[in-house]
């Protein structure tokens, strides 16, 4: 079994919100995901967070959403509780750093709410300091909110060691493998990540990036990867880790 913890559905990835569902629910199929997180972001689209909620009510046993919002749409995810897995901060596209009053606000309703955060932690950025994306700046937020579980998308690349030593030294973060398998594959340091994750099978958790990355490719590519891994620590990866983090 497979959920994918990471993907979008959009508009603005070019497609109409229909032609999106459709497209992304016959790739889901295809590929043998039976659980998705959505992360619709509200910085581009707030009707994009929406269409992932009816998507949601659609079908409640297959999806759960993980938006990126603003302080202003907390209502709109109060009359959407139960189909919430997560919140998504994504300090590059919103231009806020992760300890921005912002992202606190965000970080401060999750707590309440008993949800995980999604950090895009992807070290590239035109406007922000890449100082203020430090890998480091994500252990101390996990010390600071001990009861709040921190899912680093992206596995902080090209900082994959420093994500596997957050990782191993805070029970309350998890490392998300999507869309940086693309761009690091044939690399020692990917290689070095792939043998040192069987320490740590029961802190990371299967993303894509949809449309980003193609579903089928992409999950060939990490099931081929981490093939030496016994069956209980793929099993732990692909869907039981994502499972628990996110209520699926």
């Amino acid at each position: 079994m497979i959920a994918d913890c990471h993907v979008h559905i959009s508009p603005w990835s070019g497609w109409s919100n229909l032609d999106a569902a459709t497209k992304a629910q016959r790739a889901f199929d295809n590929s043998g995901i039976d659980k998705v997180v959505l992360i619709p972001l509200a910085a581009r689209s707030v009707v994009d967070v929406k269409s992932c909620f009816q998507l949601a009510k659609k079908y409640p046993d297959k999806y759960k959403v993980a938006p990126q919002i603003t302080k202003d749409l907390f209502e709109l995810v109060r009359e959407n509780e139960e189909h919430i897995a997560g919140f998504k901060i994504h300090p590059v596209l919103q231009e806020i750093s992760p300890t921005d009053s912002r992202s606190i606000d965000i970080i401060n309703i999750a707590e309440e709410m008993e949800k995980p955060i999604i950090f895009h932690t992807y070290l590239q950025s035109q406007i922000l300091p890449l100082e203020e994306m430090s890998p480091f700046v994500f252990d101390k937020l996990a010390k600071t909110y001990k009861n709040v579980n921190f899912v680093l998308a992206h596995s902080c690349f090209p900082k994959l060691y420093d994500a596997y030593c957050l990782a191993k030294s805070n029970k309350n973060i998890y490392l998300d493998l999507s869309y940086f398998a693309n761009v690091a594959a044939g690399t020692s340091l990917f290689a070095d990540f792939c043998e040192m994750i069987v320490g740590i099978d029961k802190k990371v958790i299967f993303g894509s990036d949809f449309p980003e990355v193609e579903i089928d490719t992409y999950i060939g590519m990490w099931k081929f990867l981490l093939r030496k891994l016994p069956y209980d620590k793929q099993e732990n990866i692909f869907f039981n880790n994502g499972c628990e983090v996110f209520g699926l």
